[in-house]
């Protein structure tokens, strides 16, 4: 201090200004001042001198103050913001720096040097800097070493330059393909073949569209309307505008959001091809739907065509690994034709010229070499030849449709399912017997005496004594909401009267006959009094024996014979009244007409009371309203009353019938019935049972499952062609896969092998998930009514549909393991060989739990196939065979984990050649293990068995469970 105070200089040792007085701390500060002035020419020298070098060194020497035009006639000065920035760094001794957007005000190429500069500075002079930059050029964000990215205030990432894009795309989020080398090419491949089979499938709706068209096409070729090819032609060129629509709503969907060749001619190209497909799968599917004329035969043909085109196609198997006396399917099928153009389209682009590194394939570019290992053609001209194809065998098949419209007739006594799938039929038959008489349904109580059930071989009757029952019903309305095109035009009114204020009574010994031109409202008001109505608005009372009624307890004493007959297809009469009465009646019924009940149309009743001998009683009561013509001799009661009460007949007398009977004495004597039959009788008791169903549910489900066994027994063109189909599909696959088990020494065996492996599974369980929907369906209908008939729960019905399909596919399965095992050479061990039928099996039994389960949750057969067909789309995609599951986004890779035939396909690969440790050869990389490429490239793991059978019995109780519960609980039936 004494120092500092007498000479001017600074001791090295620190000093604490705190302890010295206030003389001492003003000599102190005068003696810096001294210092600083001596120096401060010297020291703003050196500071310009820097601050010039800096600028230089970042190119803004020249611009430290510039004067511009702001606008007209105004001038002023600024100063640029990296001058703020020379002086944030050079002025003191500041470490660390935080600059918010530098960029302002610069062009690119400025920022990037100052950028570049401050990279240096932090580099070597080991300063802590932040920048915050807003949409920096790629030149400039690849100089900075961290990157920080906020979204809505929260960091979303926080790390290393280099690591951002692999960050997100293991979150899920993807740039475009990479593509270029021979590592990129499988998932191009897997995208276009994926492309492939989702424009094929959409021709396969001409099928369906096809088949129903059939019976009225032969119909009116019989009777020589016009000939084969008039028909044909206008269905073939309407569908040219609808290819070219879909098409193009695919490639513009898809084509360079996926990243396909950018260029615009290749755009077109592959959209020419696509469009070739299209066409010509509508032709080959309406070709198959007039081979094939019923839909289960036609369904069937379609599964089986579609598989063998797309195994021949040149993607599940490579053409060069085919066996010589194989190769000519791969140029019968029309897919290889569609699968090489698309493929070549994309391959042979610019961008897939980089040299060939890999000398074992003699081919000079990448994209060569991709096309050449996997069998597909490598000269451009062959694009042409492709498409060429496609048109041409869109007209072959055109033509053999043509062919086969002329000269195949409809199949003679077909087995049509016996429901509501003939109610056309029966309304017509009705409508005839309508125009003759009239139409009449008749209801019997159970009568005091007995009912006789013959047995079929001791031909003896068995005494049933039943409880007679009355029914009654007073002032019953039934409504329901107004029609859409009632309102239309110009009914105001929110609901449609069908019944109006109806009464009666049925009584033991009595037999009632219901009458009334069509529209009265008889089919109505049985709905009503049977309960079976499942929509609508009840307003009335009903009663049983004077108790009111209980629909549980009700449909144990009920039998309704509905005016549509509603039965299982294959099954007989006796077997359905023997399975009935096996449900209906208890572990531990001969008469003519005496009363009829007449209504008018409009569901309002015109009389209610004895009819007499032949009908006398009804004629003098009709007879006596004015104006009434008298019956003529010998002529039928039953028409006369129609004809004089018909509302001609009303307008013509002005007269209301029902409203004549509503003012008479008799309706008042049925009034009094009606009400002395709404009271129980002393004494009695109101209808009561220990059980809601007669049987047990072990009882149910014996004879659930034996009604289904019957049925399916008798079912050959379900169960027969789905056995034929399973022997020829096995033989197939095993011939064109032979022995690929047994040789796995390259990356397209093991392909090869993985599609084996897609294909068998995939194409024969979609044939099983969609045939079965069809039988579902029918069966689902006479599961409506047996269930409102009481017969049994939901369970057992379930229980039996699931248990007589799992019998079959067993067998179906055995067939089909023994045949590929055997031909496709895999190694025979016991345990392989266990794992492989079981995988199979359960992927079958999934298939078709997944197909009835679909039939359970929608309305009908139409919207179960679409809804099935959009999932086993997606189980397709995400299956690990078209794009390996290390390679589907993180974010999408859950949807691996959750398609059935994912797992199915990892189980078969990993139990067959999972734990093989030979070499395997890999295009432009060295070669590896077996066992090590299928766990660091496809992803399967041999040690994951275990839990891949526990999945397998998973998925089955899923769908299986789903079934059961939508069966019980969803009701698309409408009445």
């Amino acid at each position: 201090m004494k120092k500092v105070l007498d000479d001017g200089t600074i001791v090295s040792k620190e000093i604490d200004v705190t302890c010295i007085g206030y003389s001492a701390r003003k000599q102190l500060m005068n003696s810096f001042l001294k210092i600083v002035e001596e120096d401060n020419e010297k020291f703003l020298r050196r500071l310009r001198h820097r601050i010039d070098s800096v600028l230089g060194l970042i190119g803004l020497a020249a611009t430290k103050k510039q004067k511009i035009d702001i606008l007209q006639d105004v001038s002023g000065k600024v100063k640029p913001s990296s001058i703020c920035i020379a002086g944030e760094m050079l002025v003191g001794p500041a470490k660390a720096f935080c600059m918010d957007e530098i960029s302002t005000g610069l062009d690119s190429s400025t920022t990037y040097q100052i950028v570049k500069f401050l990279r240096q500075m932090v580099h070597i002079m080991d300063v802590t800097m932040v920048i915050s930059l807003l949409q920096p050029a790629p030149e400039t964000y690849n100089l900075f070493d961290d990157v920080i990215l906020l979204s809505e205030g929260r960091i979303v990432y926080q790390g290393p330059r280099e690591n951002v894009l692999e960050f997100f795309e293991f979150m899920g989020f993807r740039t475009e393909m990479p593509s270029g080398t021979l590592a990129d090419g499988g998932k191009f491949f897997g995208a276009l073949f994926f492309s492939l089979i989702n424009v094929m499938f959409n021709g396969m709706a001409e099928l369906a569209m096809t088949v129903l068209r059939l019976p009225v096409f032969f119909k009116q070729r019989d009777f020589l309307f016009y000939p084969s090819w008039a028909f044909a032609l206008p269905i073939s060129i309407l569908t040219i505008p609808v290819s070219l629509m879909e098409s193009a709503i695919w490639i513009i969907l898809t084509y360079y959001t996926i990243g396909f060749a950018p260029g615009a001619s290749r755009f077109f190209m592959q959209f020419l091809a696509f469009f070739g497909i299209h066409q010509m799968a509508l032709s080959l599917f309406r070709f198959i739907a007039v081979v094939g004329r019923t839909p289960i035969v036609a369904n069937t043909l379609g599964s089986f065509t579609l598989l063998l085109v797309f195994v021949l196609g040149g993607f599940v198997i490579s053409k060069n690994d085919l066996k010589p006396w194989m190769k000519w399917g791969i140029y019968a099928s029309p897919m290889m034709y569609g699968q090489n153009a698309i493929v070549m389209n994309e391959f042979l682009d610019k961008r897939w010229s980089s040299p060939n590194i890999d000398l074992r394939i003699d081919e000079p570019t990448v994209g060569k070499v991709l096309l050449r290992s996997r069998g597909f053609f490598t000269e451009e001209y062959w694009f042409w030849i492709c498409v060429g194809a496609l048109f041409g065998f869109s007209l072959l098949f055109n033509v053999l449709f043509i062919a086969a419209l002329a000269f195949l007739n409809p199949f003679s006594g077909d087995s049509k399912a016996v429901g509501e799938v003939e109610h056309s039929k029966k309304m017509s038959s009705t409508k005839k017997s309508e125009g003759t008489s009239t139409d009449l349904m008749s209801t019997s109580s159970c009568q005091s005496s007995t009912v006789y059930i013959l047995d079929k071989t001791s031909k003896k009757g068995m005494i049933l004594p039943y409880k007679p029952l009355s029914l009654a019903f007073s002032h019953v309305n039934y409504y329901v909401d107004m029609p859409a095109e009632m309102k239309t035009r110009g009914v105001k009114e929110e609901r449609l009267q069908l019944l109006q204020d109806i009464s009666g009574s049925f009584r033991p010994g009595v037999l009632t006959a219901l009458v009334g031109v069509s529209g009265a409202g008889k089919t109505t008001l049985m709905d009503v009094l049977a309960g079976r109505k499942t929509g609508g608005y009840i307003e009335g009372s009903i009663y049983i024996s004077g108790y009111p009624k209980n629909q549980e307890t009700f449909t144990r004493v009920c039998g309704y014979c509905e005016q549509n007959d509603i039965h299982s297809p294959n099954v007989t009469v006796y077997e359905s009244l023997l399975y009935s009465a096996w449900l209906r009646l208890s572990s531990d019924v001969t008469t003519k007409i005496r009363k009829l009940l007449l209504m008018k149309k409009g569901g309002q009743v015109i009389y209610a009371g004895p009819l007499g001998v032949q009908s006398q009683t009804l004629i003098e009561y009709l007879e006596a309203v004015s104006g009434v013509p008298k019956i003529q001799k010998g002529y039928n009661p039953a028409t006369w009353m129609l004809e004089v009460t018909a509302d001609s007949v009303e307008a013509q007398l002005d007269i209301d019938f029902a409203e004549i009977y509503a003012k008479s004495s008799l309706y008042h004597t049925n009034q009094k019935l009606i009400e002395e039959l709404s009271k129980p009788p002393p004494g009695s008791q109101d209808l009561s049972f220990p059980t809601k169903y007669s049987q047990p549910f072990i009882t149910q489900c014996r004879a659930c499952f034996w009604k289904q066994h019957w049925s399916y027994w008798r079912s050959p063109e379900y169960n027969t062609i789905r056995l034929f189909l399973t022997v020829f599909i096995g033989l197939a696959f095993g011939v064109i896969f032979w022995d690929t088990g047994n040789k796995i020494e390259k990356q397209q065996d093991l392909l090869n092998l993985l599609g084996a492996m897609y294909a068998a599974v995939l194409f024969l369980g979609a044939t099983n998930a969609s045939a079965v929907q069809a039988v579902v369906a029918i069966e689902r209908t006479v599961f409506y009514r047996e269930r409102a008939a009481g017969m049994y729960s939901e369970f057992p019905y379930a229980f039996a549909q699931v248990a007589i399909e799992t019998v079959y596919v067993a067998i179906q399965t055995g067939i089909y393991s023994f045949l590929l095992y055997s031909m496709m050479g895999f190694e025979w061990k016991a345990a392989n060989f266990f794992l492989f039928y079981y995988f199979i099996f359960m992927c079958f039994l999934y298939f078709t739990m997944y197909g009835m389960m679909v039939v359970a949750l929608t309305p009908g057969v139409q919207i179960a196939a679409i809804v099935m067909s959009f999932f086993l789309s997606f189980w397709n995609l995400f299956s690990g065979f078209l794009i390996p599951r290390p390679l589907i986004p993180i974010w999408w890779r859950w949807y691996y984990w959750a398609s059935p035939i994912a797992w199915t396909i990892y189980g078969l690969v990993v139990s067959q050649i999972g734990d093989k440790d030979s070499a395997l050869e890999v295009p432009g990389a060295t070669n590896v293990t077996l066992k090590a490429y299928l766990k660091e490239n496809l992803g399967y793991d041999h040690n994951f068995i275990p839990v891949i059978i526990v999945a397998h019995i998973g998925w089955v109780l899923l769908f299986l469970f789903v079934f059961a519960y939508g069966i019980k609980f969803l009701n698309y039936q409408r009445r």
